[in-house]
């Protein structure tokens, strides 16, 4: 009996491009978007935690029913920080606490190419925000989290993100105070330097040189993750 022998290499690829080809589109609105469709845009400071009875059934039109026992339903009490936006139907919403409505897995309940669930760091929590591959310089942290929320009411009085339970993350925006500045700006120079790079513009009419900002911004882009 004569058995082929198969390169590794190419099944791994071949099971990678399959993966690929199932994963589940999810669209990330802009904060444009989120804006104009939202009856609140509030910073919100997540206080507490407790479980509901609501029932998720629905991925939403692109993605179809859902066993709503494999899922968990929450009620987070929030302190409404800072009011950006209400709807006329808001105009005599006068608060500075709201019940969020969101989902979870319920526990032990794995899903492929699931959903995107909000999780809520509740003070006091220790937040760092870091730039992706280099872990050891934090560029902002944060012992109270806040979010910029995109939310919509409900007739009970609750509100829910505005793009949906499923992918309920894609409705906020964790927030946390800038640190070292300082120090992330000499890490950079020092890389620059290592790698040749210039460091400053060149003197202009004779004057000293002038320290380039060309994309700072980027840098201090982060993700909590």
């Amino acid at each position: 009996m004569h058995i082929k022998r198969v390169d590794v290499s190419l099944l791994l690829l071949g099971l990678m491009y399959s993966v690929h080809c199932l994963a589940r589109p999810v669209e990330i609105p802009t904060l444009d978007d989120l804006y104009a469709k939202a009856d609140l845009v509030a910073v919100i400071m997540p206080l507490s935690t407790t479980t509901a009875p609501d029932k998720l059934t629905s991925a939403g039109p692109k993605y179809g029913a859902r066993d709503p026992r494999d899922y968990q339903a929450l009620n987070t009490r929030c302190k409404v920080v800072l009011v950006m936006k209400k709807s006329e139907e808001l105009q005599g919403w006068r608060t500075n606490e709201l019940t969020l409505l969101h989902f979870r897995y319920a526990p032990s309940i794995p899903e492929f190419n699931g959903g995107m669930f909000m999780y809520f760091d509740l003070p006091e929590t220790e937040l760092n925000m870091i730039v992706k591959g280099d872990a050891s310089h934090p560029i902002a942290q944060d012992r109270q989290p806040t979010y910029l929320a995109f939310l919509r009411r409900a007739p009970d009085g609750r509100f829910h993100p505005i793009t949906g339970h499923y992918d309920s993350e894609t409705s906020f925006r964790v927030l946390a105070t800038p640190q070292g500045g300082a120090i992330r700006y000499a890490v950079e120079d020092g890389r620059r330097k290592q790698k040749g790079e210039a460091n400053h513009d060149g003197p202009a009419n004779g004057s000293q040189p002038i320290r380039s900002e060309t994309n700072r911004t980027s840098s201090a882009a982060g993700s909590r993750r």
